[in-house]
């Protein structure tokens, strides 16, 4: 059995501008282990022989430390010993609804929840199978929701962040799983990322209409507003080891939320002041670890706030962190890029390959 660790998954974007539209697809080829002291054992999957596709999704490690890749192209599952590959299957109800799977989330039941472009379902990892949990309209029709993001909340609920349907929240436990519109104050239907602070606000990110904030009470704050942040899309909140909120955005950098002030105040990055990020990891010992579009990983250090290189040399590469796991150990992914000069556009990142490091 390998060891748990900690891993970089994949985050997609398309940026468009008037003279260039460029999709950047992040693909995780290799991990490694940045705890030290330890030896490392290496193996490498590729595309060819072992993943499904080279665009990736999102990588997440279960609580039982198999390894699960979602890509655009059904997913992937690593025991430590074999890839298991999963997909579609016409006229099998016990299969991947749709090939893309965009979220993977394992509560803390032990319940593994997979969200594809076209819907939700729970795993049962003694059949091996998966029963999809349909979001219905109002006239009984299965909506096939696009599933954006998954949150549990701290007294247990269940919350489904899509695209295009709002949120929806989960019970399950029962012999059938009950799911209902969450009947949240935020005006837009397509969500982007959910997040619980110590004092169990929840903080809704929007495609379009920024970030709120809903505190116990009901009552709602609205962040990231302004014609200037109109798709400046906030892609990742976290919670560093004082309690203090961290916020990325997508084209305006980092930002730390000041509770007295009630807003969020921009942390200066000298490096490039508009840092386009993906997601943000507080990992501790006062560093908040982020990862860009196209600039690779960075490191906030709250005792100096300052923003600095991080010790991995990935200056030209697109990053996103996903932590999981105990311990100080690190994965991080890297990737390869192509471009095609004559056409104008950047093509999508190959996949390379795949690698898995285990303590010794």
């Amino acid at each position: 059995m390998f060891a748990r660790i900690s891993v970089f998954n994949y985050f997609c974007i398309t940026i468009a501008n008037p003279n260039v539209i460029m999709k950047t697809l992040l693909s995780i080829l290799f991990l490694f282990f940045a705890t030290y002291g330890y030896s490392q054992s290496e193996k490498l999957f590729t595309v060819d022989r072992e993943l499904s596709n080279s665009n990736i999704n999102q990588i997440y490690q279960a609580k039982d430390g198999v390894i699960w890749i979602a890509t655009e192209d059904g997913l992937n599952r690593y025991d430590g010993a074999k890839f298991s590959v999963y997909k579609h299957k016409e006229g099998n109800d016990s299969s991947l609804v749709d090939n893309n799977v965009r979220i993977l989330f394992e509560d803390s039941k032990g319940n593994f929840l997979i969200g594809t472009q076209r819907g939700l379902q729970l795993y049962d990892p003694s059949t091996d199978l998966f029963k999809e949990i349909p979001i219905l309209y109002q006239t009984g029709i299965n909506m096939s929701a696009h599933i954006s993001t998954i949150l549990e909340r701290k007294n247990g609920e269940l919350l489904i962040g899509t695209s295009g349907h709002a949120v929806y929240s989960l019970t399950l436990g029962g012999t059938e799983p009950l799911i209902k519109e969450a009947q949240l104050p935020v005006p837009s239907f397509f969500i982007t990322y959910l997040f619980e602070d110590q004092n169990e606000n929840l903080w809704v990110s929007t495609e379009g209409k920024g970030l709120y904030r809903i505190d116990t009470s009901g009552q709602i704050y609205h962040y990231f507003i302004g014609k200037e942040n109109a798709w400046n899309i906030v892609t990742s909140i976290c919670l560093d080891e004082k309690g203090n909120i961290y916020a990325s955005n997508i084209n305006k950098g980092i930002f730390v939320y000041d509770q007295q002030k009630d807003t969020f105040i921009p942390i200066s990055c000298p490096i490039l002041p508009s840092l386009p990020i993906n997601t943000i990891y507080a990992a501790g010992q006062g560093k908040i670890y982020i990862g860009t579009i196209g600039y690779g990983i960075k490191v906030y250090d709250i005792h100096t706030q300052k923003i600095k290189e991080s010790e991995f040399s990935f200056s030209t590469f697109d990053c996103t962190c996903h932590h999981k796991g105990s311990g100080r150990q690190l994965m991080a992914g890297y990737q390869r890029q192509r471009s095609h000069a004559s056409s104008g556009y950047n093509k999508p990142i190959q996949v390379h390959g795949l690698q898995v490091c285990n303590n010794q």
